[in-house]
């Protein structure tokens, strides 16, 4: 590959897609080769490493409101957008920092991809897995009283695609986690509410559980994880909801395979509620790249509740996109928007599945409509800028991405790409 063709290695679960499930072991892959391998020839690059579970560990370039760039210094960068779960991180992170990330690789559509990354900081001994920052997801409220009928249960915003996790009762608020808050003082408040949090001195199974979800809320997973524990020891014959808080826990963690022992659990206790964990447990598959059991999981939240199901035909859409299906990914964002036809992102996360089947014009069409919207919604003009550059229109790749430096000034990810189509173009 030539040098003028910069590559950038793009984690993202955000906008541009993932690509297939997680393979079973994890491939240690060192950057450096990883990136020469790509620049040189990146079809061998795909052979070699396309749909596996890698980890790599490089030096940060720099730190955006939602991503990281790595590299070695050389033409090739990686762009990690974090999965939800792990967007926490970004706030401790900083230029110069070595971190190691993991995910599936692919090269398509002329760029690769680390997908469903999470960053280790601290990475294990052992070459084990863990997925995605899928997102950071939502806490459960607590379950109602025995003789309480369940409560209403509150959706919770997750990180496009719409991956949203169901809390129980009773609702919580809690912010949309698309993006982290913002770098400064961020770590004190964190320190600061956890000191607050742990002042309370719970006695009843409902208290352990309210302080489990505060703990949860500031990231505090082990802490929430401990206080979960206890209000199930306390209540077990009512503790669905808890079991439900808790997987959510271990989801944030990357533990999925405890989140859906779990969900599991709460389904059982609390069949009347249970399209709220069949939601959970869709998305912990999700996570973990079981996209068909995802999918399953889904298919029985939509028949429970066919008159509340956007989310649900978001969620399962996002999966479909995961497993390649781009046409039944297309017929649940559409089905979404019949629902809900002023919702931007799924308006993006449709022109992503038409951009990833090569209908450019129908996913122009898409990204248009977003902003129609929302005129600011930096994320249309990146995918479609990547469209007019698959086109081969690279006059209009360049104006999208300097619309999206004049609304995100700081995104060195578009700075560097502007570059990147321009050497394309020969300037």
């Amino acid at each position: 590959m030539k040098k003028s063709m910069f590559i950038v290695l793009l984690i993202a679960l955000v906008f541009l897609g993932a690509s297939t499930a997680f393979a079973q072991s994890v491939m240690e892959v060192d950057l450096g080769t990883l990136l020469k391998e790509i620049e040189n020839n990146a079809a061998r690059a795909q052979q070699l490493y396309g749909n596996k579970t890698i980890r790599t560990r490089g030096r940060i370039d720099a730190v955006q409101n939602d991503s990281v760039f790595i590299g070695t210094g050389g033409w090739v960068y990686v762009m990690v957008n974090p999965i939800r779960s792990e967007m926490s991180k970004l706030i401790n992170l900083s230029k110069g920092q070595t971190i190691t990330v993991r995910g599936v690789f692919a090269v398509k559509l002329g760029f690769a991809y680390i997908d469903n990354a999470v960053i280790e900081t601290n990475p294990p001994q052992a070459a084990a897995p863990q997925t995605t920052p899928r997102p950071q997801a939502s806490p459960s409220p607590s379950p109602a009283p025995a003789a309480t009928p369940p409560p209403q249960q509150q959706n919770q915003t997750a990180q496009r695609p719409q991956q949203q996790s169901q809390p129980a009762t009773p609702p919580v608020q809690q912010q949309p986690q698309t993006k982290p808050p913002s770098q400064s003082g961020s770590g004190n408040s964190a320190n600061a509410q956890t000191g607050q949090i742990a002042q309370g001195n719970p006695r009843t199974a409902t208290e352990y559980n309210e302080r489990g979800l505060a703990y949860s809320r500031v990231g505090e997973h082990d802490r929430a994880i401990a206080d979960f524990n206890q209000a199930i020891q306390l209540n077990p014959n009512n503790a669905g909801g808890y079991y439900s808080n808790r997987g959510l826990a271990y989801r944030d963690k990357g533990e999925y395979d405890r989140a859906i022992a779990d969900f599991n659990q709460a389904i059982q206790l609390n069949p009347n509620n249970a399209k709220v964990y069949y939601s959970n447990r869709g998305l912990a598959y999700l996570d973990k790249g079981e996209y068909d059991r995802a999918i399953a999981d889904f298919n029985q939240v939509i028949q429970l509740n066919p008159n509340n199901a956007e989310v649900y035909y978001s969620n399962r859409g996002y999966a479909y996109l995961n497993k390649g299906d781009y046409d039944n990914a297309i017929a649940d964002f559409t089905q979404a928007l019949r629902l809900n036809p002023v919702h931007t992102e799924y308006y993006n996360d449709r022109g992503y599945a038409y951009l990833n089947k090569g209908d450019y014009d129908r996913a122009i069409a898409d990204f248009n409509q977003t902003l129609r919207l929302n005129p600011n919604n930096d994320v249309a003009y990146k995918l479609r800028g990547l469209v007019y550059f698959n086109k081969g229109d690279l006059d209009r790749a360049i104006a999208d991405l300097e619309a999206v430096l004049r609304i995100n000034p700081n995104d060195d990810a578009a700075r560097r790409n502007i570059e990147t189509v321009r050497r394309q173009r020969g300037q």
